[in-house]
């Protein structure tokens, strides 16, 4: 009998990976809008205002594999109390359920301001109120006794109609002209969350989804720009400030993960 997979947040990056992981689990998983199904996929309505409204938290933890994926809306006022609450709610919830492993989707926005490079042993210190609150997520997230926890934090994300470039195009002034460019392609993505569902022993609880490729952010944007036929942005030059440059190959080496898409120029 196929396990359970229960995916909370079925946007972006949730459906696409609940499609590609309906063949190996019994999947399902939550959105905001009503009851739907999509392939394979049932859809189950569930929103945190903060509080959860829709399903019920028993009926949508009830699965043996759990993939956590709600970013907080950082730009609201209330986000970090309205985030605390809904992981008060989804953590006592985990604690009564069947799961066997959970899996929480955080950022390698937890890094903040960090100069240089970064691995899955560094020390996390956010400057930014959502890297703050993703931070104190995950630590909540692993003081789970019930199940296995897991921390994924991927870079930028890219795939389908997403990508960065379209969100600088014809900007003017724009800082970091010099910093790493941290991507993480969605199929890639997808691999190491199924590479961690199905890892019979976990050597790590925290795993990072970055390309191997860190072309500087003006490099790579104006490059970028140019391939998709976009307004080419310009860059502040009398900033040089380096930025951060995240590693994921231990995360990719513990789980036998190989990207296809580690040169962030061909994700598109």
């Amino acid at each position: 009998m196929k396990k359970r997979l229960s995916i909370v947040g079925l946007g972006w990056f949730g459906m696409e990976l609940a499609k590609a992981l309906s063949q190996e689990y019994s999947v399902f998983g939550t959105k905001r809008s009503a009851t739907i199904h999509e392939s394979e996929v049932e859809v189950l309505p569930l929103c945190f205002n903060p509080e959860p409204s829709g399903t019920s938290l028993s009926d949508v933890f009830n699965a043996e594999l759990l993939v956590l994926n709600i970013p907080p809306n950082s730009r609201k006022d209330s986000a970090e109390s309205d985030y605390r609450k809904m992981m008060d709610a989804v953590l006592s919830a985990i604690q009564e359920s069947p799961i066997e492993r959970a899996i929480f989707v955080s950022s390698t926005g937890v890094f903040g301001d960090h100069e240089g490079r970064i691995d899955e042993e560094t020390l996390p210190i956010s400057s930014s109120k959502g890297g703050r609150i993703l931070l104190e997520a995950e630590e909540r997230f692993l003081s789970i006794s019930s199940c296995e926890t897991v921390i994924l934090r991927p870079a930028g994300l890219v795939g389908g109609e997403r990508h960065p470039a379209k969100f600088l195009a014809g900007r003017k002034g724009i800082s970091g002209r010099m910093n790493s460019v941290n991507l993480v392609q969605r199929d890639d993505l997808i691999s190491m969350t199924s590479a961690i569902l199905k890892a019979l022993e976990l050597e790590g609880r925290v795993f990072h989804a970055c390309a191997e490729g860190h072309p500087s952010k003006e490099e790579y944007y104006v490059a970028m720009a140019r391939k998709m036929g976009l307004d080419l942005p310009s860059f502040d030059l009398q900033d040089n400030s380096k930025g951060k440059e995240v590693s994921a190959e231990w995360s990719k080496e513990k789980l036998d993960v190989k990207f296809k898409h580690d040169d962030p120029f061909t994700m598109i």
